[in-house]
């Protein structure tokens, strides 16, 4: 019995995401992070951190950048969200520990309310379950959305990738 044709797979998939727009692009890639073991201070398709997926779906789709979840809130996704399902946004879940006002945790938006949490596996859960873990941990949630000209401007900067995993580069180059 044949397996599937992996070559057409990819050519399929290669398709569809070169159509989608940018943020329907987040939602394609994001999706091949779910399932995969938590890593600290990973980026790739076979472990992960919370900051991991989000830096490494941005280089990914072009952008030079790799930092911790509070630089991702500071700096880089800092719009407020007033609309929580649109789709035609990248948005991610940022929680602050109340005492340092440091975020500590960031989970990408994937669909309505859905987000992919990482933790001992990255996977998808409803916003509202992640908040509920963190407000006990004495956290606060807060949406965001990605403000395309500090990434751009951060991104050509060249100052904010640092221990990227080479496997990025390589996934960058076949997208």
């Amino acid at each position: 019995m044949n397996g599937p044709d992996w070559l057409a797979i990819i050519h399929v998939l290669k398709a569809r995401y070169e159509e989608a727009d940018m943020p329907e692009r987040w939602r394609i890639l994001l999706r091949f992070f779910a399932g995969i073991p938590y890593g600290w201070g990973k980026e790739n398709l076979w472990e992960s951190d919370c900051s991991g997926i989000v830096c490494a779906v941005l280089f990914i789709m072009g952008y030079d950048i790799r930092v911790s979840a509070d630089f991702l809130y500071q700096r880089i996704f800092t719009k407020p969200v007033s609309r929580y399902t649109a789709r035609d946004r990248i948005m991610a879940v940022f929680y602050i520990d109340k005492e340092s006002g440091k975020c500590t945790h960031v989970a990408p938006v994937l669909e309505n309310y859905i987000v992919l949490n990482a933790e001992l596996v990255l996977q998808e859960k409803t916003a509202r379950t992640v908040r509920l873990y963190f407000e006990a941990r004495d956290h606060r949630a807060e949406w965001r959305e990605l403000d395309w000209k500090a990434l751009e401007d951060i991104s050509l900067a060249g100052k904010h990738v640092y221990g990227l995993d080479p496997q990025l580069e390589i996934m960058r180059k076949v997208i």
